[in-house]
């Protein structure tokens, strides 16, 4: 991008001024017209009447200080893609380069390589970016790659966590028949914690949610969630809590194991060490059992990354990290989200199942969380405000209620809003975490 000098910048603002009597709006559209000249480089510039209204607008408030360019904050970063993801991408590509490919034409290659396999758009990261990013990170170098993924680590504990599902063994189910096991497990990426580590006998949304819940719980909220490209860690019901706790998701590189490389090495330990050293468990509730031992062994042992255990290290920056707030609606940040009309009868269905909202929200869209291991359990919100639980409709109960004049809400202040359940309790209780 070409910038202008503050001298011609003066020029036509000297121009505006001495103009003939005309009006300010045709004094600068006539300027637009002329061809300005910085006498020191013999450079041509031409504006249109937009930017010479800014100008005139930023001299009057800030005087000649706001005619000088100034140099962007983010100048020498990048804001879409960091170079450590870009190394690990080269990493790959590099891998599946045909033996003839040329020096002279590496970049080129490899840049369309990773556009064709969707590792980033072409908005996202323009060519002449891209080359720029591998000539002053010297990226092409396998020793720079291999210096850029090794630096990938957090600088305070619950910055980022890293997590994964991890087959565990086969051992006798509810029913007493064989039945899978999988291991949800979530590090912290600087103090190589175990912040939450359970076996499941599956591996649905439900059971990852309910671990993401449990580890915020007992080790407060982290600035970043970092999970491989499966569907579960995509799906609505985390993207829904992560919003509501202000947390960022990311995903790896697509078919990029080495990404999340502690996750992967924490797997490698459970293999070789736990699996090994515990052979034979009765249920889920002994595996669980014997496996938050090794938790805790793991946790207070010293680690060879950070020379102290990740118990300690995790301490150091305590007064740093978020905790929730006390309140007995914190579940519900975890409960999925649909929205739902409300019919004139002031009810809405949700899983084949006609309810009742707490209050009168007739004619309305609400937004209605559940806990889908308590299908029972469905509370209405409206406005970003909590109207309390919904019940399954009872006609019977209805029809011994006196019937009152139907009356509209006020959408601005809900104060007509009146509740319909003869023990509404907490009808309008708000969730501060939301």
């Amino acid at each position: 991008m070409r910038f202008s000098p503050p001298v011609v910048k003066l020029k036509v603002l000297a121009f505006i001024d001495q103009a003939p009597d005309l009006c300010i709006r045709d004094r600068i559209k006539k300027a637009a017209d002329i061809t300005f000249t910085d006498d020191e480089t013999g450079e041509k510039f031409k504006f249109t009447w937009r930017t010479i209204s800014t100008w005139l607008y930023r001299y009057k408030k800030h005087g000649t200080a706001a005619l000088i360019q100034k140099k962007r904050k983010d100048k020498g970063t990048y804001r879409k893609i960091t170079p450590e993801q870009l190394a690990e991408f080269i990493d790959i590509a590099i891998k599946h380069l045909p033996k003839s490919t040329s020096q002279r034409a590496i970049k080129t290659v490899i840049y369309n390589y990773l556009l064709e396999k969707q590792y980033f758009a072409r908005a996202q990261l323009a060519p002449t970016t891209f080359y720029r990013f591998i000539r002053e990170k010297e990226l092409l170098k396998p020793e720079s790659c291999q210096k850029l993924r090794l630096s990938f680590c957090m600088p305070f504990a619950n910055d980022m966590w890293q997590g994964d599902t991890l087959f565990g063994p086969t051992i006798p189910g509810p029913n007493g028949k064989p039945a899978n096991t999988y291991l949800i497990a979530l590090i912290d990426d600087c103090s190589k914690l175990l912040v939450h580590a359970a076996f499941y006998h599956s591996e649905k949304i439900y059971d990852l949610t309910h671990a993401i819940k449990l580890a915020i719980y007992s080790r407060g909220i982290p600035n970043m969630l970092y999970f491989d490209n499966g569907s579960i860690y995509k799906s609505k019901t985390i993207i829904d809590a992560c919003i509501r706790l202000n947390i960022k998701l990311s995903h790896t590189p697509v078919r990029d194991g080495s990404a999340k490389g502690k996750i992967e090495r924490l797997n490698e330990n459970i293999r070789y060490s736990f699996f090994k050293r515990h052979g034979d468990f009765k249920n889920l509730v002994h595996l669980n059992s014997l496996f938050k031992e090794w938790v805790n062994d793991y946790n207070n042992k010293i680690h060879s990354s950070i020379q102290m255990t990740p118990e300690n290290r995790f301490a150091i920056d305590l007064k740093r990290i978020r905790f929730l707030e006390n309140s007995e609606f914190n579940d519900e940040i975890f409960f999925s989200e649909s929205i739902r009309s409300v019919s004139n009868t002031n009810t809405f269905s949700l899983h084949n199942i006609i309810y009742e909202c707490p209050v009168d929200l007739r004619d309305k869209k609400i937004e209605v969380r559940f806990d889908p291991f308590k299908p029972e359990t469905v509370i209405t919100y409206y406005n970003q405000r909590r109207y309390g639980k919904a019940k399954p409709l009872n006609p019977n109960i209805n029809a011994l209620l006196k019937r009152e004049f139907r009356k509209k809400p006020d959408d601005k202040n809900n104060q007509n809003i009146k509740g319909n359940d003869l023990n509404s309790n907490n009808q309008t209780g708000e969730n501060k975490n939301d």
